[in-house]
């Protein structure tokens, strides 16, 4: 299922959804207004990649540039594991490279263990300016300015202790996902902010087992594109997912029983 998608416009104002990794090696881009007229799906084009890396991430900016985001992750190399910073690089062939330096050393232990951690989510926001990048189980996020490749590391607190991840050191996931804080819940990014669904008591294996314990009155964290916290706050009901809109400044948040939308008018908040 696609992992990454966003919308823009072409030169006749029609709405365009951009579906640029529904395959490994094919995304699309579906005309939305001629889709809407005629009841069926129009395809404006199809994109072919060169490289079906599942780890690579298209986003497609402005003029018709590209960047590849090449997450986080674990390698082979030489027998030993290692860890691969993330990458990106643009059409022109221009690449940044940037490591996790609050985190540098690769504790021994179970690959799904590290994959855990050291995996990483990607979104970006609407006018493809910045690039959020995000562990859930790391309490700090990654800011990336697209443009000039600069990188903002934010985190939550002053009281961490990045030798936390040697308690999990030889353990199977099993075992390592009842000690490992599940930190982000959620994200989203719009043009003007960062949410991030906090969470700083529940491991991941109390989120898989008891989700409606850990999302019940879930706190949100709301920061600027330069790290900058603007806001914080505790919802009165059980969400999953949220997304934001700029202009309303209306939050909605899909329900956890039923997969309903709920409503949260942050005016007086942002």
């Amino acid at each position: 299922s696609p992992a990454n998608f966003y919308f823009g416009e072409n030169e006749k104002g029609d709405k365009l959804l951009y579906v640029p990794d529904c395959e490994p090696t094919k995304g699309m881009v579906v005309n939305l207004s001629a889709s809407i007229k005629s009841d069926k799906c129009i395809m404006e084009n199809t994109i072919k990649y060169e490289d079906p890396d599942i780890n690579i991430v298209h986003y497609f900016l402005p003029d018709d540039k590209e960047l590849q985001y090449h997450r986080a992750g674990i390698q082979e190399c030489h027998g030993e594991r290692t860890f691969s910073p993330s990458r990106i690089s643009m059409k022109s062939g221009e690449e940044t490279m940037y490591d996790m330096a609050t985190y540098p050393n690769i504790i021994p232990g179970d690959p799904a263990v590290l994959d855990c951690i050291y995996m990483l989510c990607s979104t970006i926001s609407p006018n493809r300016k910045k690039l959020l990048e995000i562990s859930y189980c790391m309490d700090w996020f990654t800011i990336v300015d697209i443009a000039s490749g600069k990188t903002l590391g934010v985190m939550y607190g002053e009281d961490r202790n990045p030798e936390c991840f040697k308690s999990v050191s030889g353990m199977g996931f099993e075992d390592a996902a009842q000690k490992l804080v599940m930190y982000n819940l959620d994200f989203c990014a719009t043009d003007a902010y960062v949410f991030i669904m906090y969470n700083d008591k529940y491991s991941i294996s109390d989120v898989e087992n008891d989700p409606a314990t850990c999302y019940s009155h879930p706190q949100v964290m709301v920061y600027d594109w330069e790290g900058n916290l603007v806001s914080s706050f505790v919802l009165d009901k059980a969400i999953t997912q949220m997304d934001y809109n700029d202009k309303s400044k209306i939050m909605y948040g899909k329900e956890l029983e039923t997969d309903g939308i709920y409503k949260f008018d942050l005016s007086g908040k942002l």
